[in-house]
C-alpha cells in the first residue's frame, strides 16, 4: 500500500492521481511524449466547480484532457444534447440537397415547405439512429476497456458494487483478481468513501462521461453539413441521382471513418481513464482496435451513396 507524498492518503489501486487531493502520483510515458502530452497529460489545475454543458462539449474538441477531468467530478449526462445536435445538423443535409435541386416553375413558399419535410424526416431518423449507434459503442468501448484494463473491476470495488458471483460481468471485469491483489481494507476504505451504496455499474456515471467523447460527431455533421452547401453541384430534379455521385460524400465518409478510428477512440480513452484512475496506454491500444473494428462494420461494409461509398466489396467487385 503506497501514500500520496501531497495529503499522505493511501491506496494500493495503482492509481495515478490521488483520489484524495488529486495530486500526481505518478505519470505515465505517453504524457511526456511531444503533441501527444497536449492530449493525454493529466490537468494539475486545482478544480473548483464545473463548467456548464455546452463549454464541457466544446472543450472535449480543444482541451479533451481538462474536458473530461472536470466531467468526472460532477457527471451529467451531454446524451440528450449530443443527440439533438447529431440530429440537427443531420437534417441540415437534406436541406442542402434541397438547395441543390431546381424544379422549374415551384413556388418559393412550397420549395421551403418540401425543404422542411426533409429536414424533419432526417432529424427525427437521424435522432433514433444515433441513439441505438451510442449505444453500441458504449457495449463496445466497455469490453475493450475490461479487456485492457479491467476497468469493472476497478469501478465495482472502488464504488463498493456486489456483482454476483461466478457471474460473466464478474467474470469479465476482473474483479476477482483485482480483489486478490489488494487488502481487505483497502476495499472497506473505497466502500466507505461513497455516500450510498451502488447496484450497477452504470450508477458510476461511467457511461455518462463515456457519450461526452462522441462530440466530434456532431463536428463531423455539421462540416458534412457545410461541404454539400458547398460542394454539390445545382441540378434539374430529374436528373437528381447526379447529386450522390458527387465526390464531397467520398470526403464526408472518410471524414467519418477516421473519426471512429482515431478520434472518437481517444477521448473514450481519456473518459474512461478519469473514472478508473487508471492506464492510458493499455486503454487507448483497446479502444483504437474496437475503433477499427467498428469502422470496418460501419463504413467499409455498408451500402453507402454513388461516388461516397468506401464499401470494400463493391470497390473490388467493380
Amino acid at each position: 500500500m503506497g501514500r500520496c507524498s501531497s495529503c499522505g492518503a493511501e491506496s494500493d489501486l495503482d492509481e495515478y492521481v490521488c483520489s484524495n487531493c488529486d495530486y500526481h502520483i505518478k505519470t505515465e510515458k505517453i504524457e511526456e511524449i511531444p503533441f501527444l502530452s497536449y492530449v493525454f497529460k493529466r490537468p494539475e489545475k486545482k478544480w473548483y466547480k464545473p463548467d456548464n454543458r455546452i463549454i464541457r462539449l466544446a472543450k472535449t474538441i480543444y482541451n479533451p484532457a481538462w474536458a473530461f477531468f472536470d466531467i468526472n467530478k460532477k457527471k451529467n449526462s451531454g446524451t440528450l444534447l449530443i443527440l439533438l445536435f447529431n440530429a440537427f445538423f443531420f437534417g441540415l443535409w437534406g436541406v442542402a440537397i434541397n438547395i441543390h435541386v431546381r424544379v422549374v416553375g415551384m413556388p418559393i413558399l412550397n420549395k421551403f415547405l418540401i425543404g422542411l419535410a426533409i429536414f424533419l424526416s432526417l432529424f427525427i431518423f437521424s435522432f433514433l439512429y444515433y441513439a441505438i449507434i451510442f449505444w453500441v459503442y458504449d457495449l463496445s468501448f466497455s469490453l475493450a476497456s475490461n479487456f485492457s484494463v479491467q476497468l469493472d473491476g476497478i469501478l465495482a470495488i472502488r464504488f463498493n458494487i456486489q456483482t454476483k458471483k461466478g457471474s460473466l460481468k464478474e467474470l469479465m471485469s476482473g474483479k476477482k483478481r483485482i480483489q486478490s491483489q489488494i487488502s481487505e481494507d483497502t476495499i472497506k476504505l473505497e466502500g466507505a468513501k461513497q455516500k450510498k451504496p451502488l447496484k450497477k455499474i452504470k450508477q458510476t456515471g461511467k457511461y455518462k462521461i463515456m457519450r461526452y467523447a462522441y462530440t466530434p460527431i456532431v463536428i463531423i455533421n455539421f462540416l458534412g453539413f457545410l461541404l454539400l452547401l458547398i460542394g454539390l453541384p445545382t441540378m434539374d430534379f430529374i436528373f437528381i441521382a447526379g447529386l450522390f455521385n458527387s465526390p464531397v460524400w467520398t470526403i464526408i465518409y472518410l471524414l467519418e471513418a477516421l473519426t471512429l478510428l482515431i478520434w472518437i477512440p481517444t477521448l473514450v480513452t481519456l473518459a474512461l481513464r478519469e473514472i478508473g484512475n487508471t492506464n492510458t496506454t493499455k486503454l487507448l491500444i483497446g479502444n483504437i482496435i474496437i475503433g477499427a473494428i467498428l469502422c470496418f462494420l460501419l463504413f467499409l461494409l455498408r451500402p453507402a451513396i454513388g461516388a461516397g461509398s468506401l464499401n470494400i466489396i463493391d470497390r473490388l467487385s467493380s
